[in-house]
């Protein structure tokens, strides 16, 4: 599924429903039936859709966990499915009928989701130069952005030389 991202921005910290911000998508009108799970070594996380009650569009909701709460982890994402019936404890597979589950390549997903960062939303990625004056700017959404380097710090640390869209 593609999400319509025209419009897209962070959500206000004070309308966000819990701890992390939301990305609002203001034309997206086709229902996201789909979550991403990510399960690291210190935080287990889950990024799904909800559309807007009263007006066009919804937002992309973030919610976390310590790795160590992995049943309280699992028990977020049955809920989110009503129809739930089964799941194991051991967080290697939700066991869920008629959901498909897709692995993906984690340094892809990295260069997917910054990529849509620096295209899509203002103002929120930045550039650092130790010379200038001001040593921080805050970027304009961009379509020129390759070459770039991404550097993603978890419980290990990756550092990546971006070339293109998916590369």
């Amino acid at each position: 599924m593609t999400m319509n991202v025209i419009g897209a921005s962070v959500s206000e910290a004070i309308y966000a429903s819990h701890e992390t911000r939301d990305i609002v998508l203001p034309n997206q009108t086709e229902h996201a039936s789909q979550i991403a799970v990510d399960i690291g070594g210190s935080l287990a996380k889950v990024t799904y859709f909800t559309p807007s009650a009263d007006r066009k569009g919804g937002r992309l909701h973030f919610k976390k966990f310590e790795s160590g709460k992995v049943d309280e982890y699992i028990d977020y994402i049955v809920h989110l499915f009503e129809n739930a019936q089964h799941y194991n404890n051991s967080s290697q597979q939700v066991l869920l009928p008629n959901v498909i589950v897709d692995k993906e390549d984690e340094m892809e997903c990295l260069i997917i989701g910054l990529n849509f960062f620096i295209t899509e939303i203002p103002y929120d990625v930045f550039t650092y130069n130790e010379v200038d004056t001001n040593p921080i700017c805050f970027e304009e959404k961009s379509n020129n952005v390759y070459p770039y380097m991404l550097v993603n710090i978890g419980s290990g640390v990756s550092i990546l030389r971006v070339d293109g869209p998916r590369s």
